[in-house]
């Protein structure tokens, strides 16, 4: 959807990532619990569908996309800087591959800082899974203080359904988990086992 900005001066945008962990821990022993993460790299918080999103600025960053015209299959990079040593444990406890992702654009009025009430706005810009995610440590030396950074590498859903392996077993744990009382897989164990001369004449 295009968005018509022909009759603004002059705007700001911001991008918003929406993070669903269905498996968040902040200690060993704590039960697990679904979390959602919002965050932005907007400079003032910010509040969408009744949600609000923590403002990280420049210590957020987001690798760049290409607009298709289909659905596409690449995916990004998430970047979180200056996360603090107390905050790895709740990194470390939960399991954040597979979480859910969601990131928007957000055009904004820069005198306001209100969202723009026009249409397409928010746009969506990527929504996938973290399909992987990686701690960098930078240590200072002269102060003892080190600080981390945490990237996730998001697959889009369009990737995930074009790699997914469709179909079914051929055995009898499968046949009767389908269809109770089957007997049609029963001999495919014996049959797998069985050379046949096809095509051969039989006198």
């Amino acid at each position: 959807m295009s968005i018509n900005l022909s009759s603004y001066a002059a705007i700001e945008s911001g991008l918003f990532v929406r993070m669903d962990c269905a498996y968040y821990r902040a200690q060993p022993g704590d039960t697990p619990t679904t979390n959602v993460f919002r965050f932005s790299n907007y400079n003032i918080p910010v509040t969408i569908n009744s949600e609000v999103y923590s403002p990280l600025g420049q210590l957020m960053s987001i690798s760049s996309t290409s607009s298709e015209i289909r659905n596409s299959t690449s995916g990004i990079t998430i970047s979180v800087s200056g996360i603090p040593n107390t905050s790895i444990a709740e990194i470390v406890n939960s399991r954040l591959k597979g979480s859910a992702v969601q990131v928007w654009r957000v055009l904004f009025d820069p005198q306001t800082k209100q969202q723009l009430a026009i249409s397409g706005n928010p746009a969506g810009r990527f929504r996938g899974f973290v399909n992987n995610y990686s701690i960098e440590e930078d240590y200072n030396s002269e102060d003892g203080i080190a600080t981390n950074t945490l990237i996730f590498s998001c697959a889009s859903t369009t990737e995930i359904l074009t790699n997914k392996i469709s179909g079914r077993r051929t055995n009898p744990i499968d046949q009767q988990a389908l269809y109770a009382g089957d007997p049609s897989m029963d001999r495919v164990l014996n049959l797998a086992k069985s050379n046949f001369n096809f095509g051969a004449v039989i006198k």
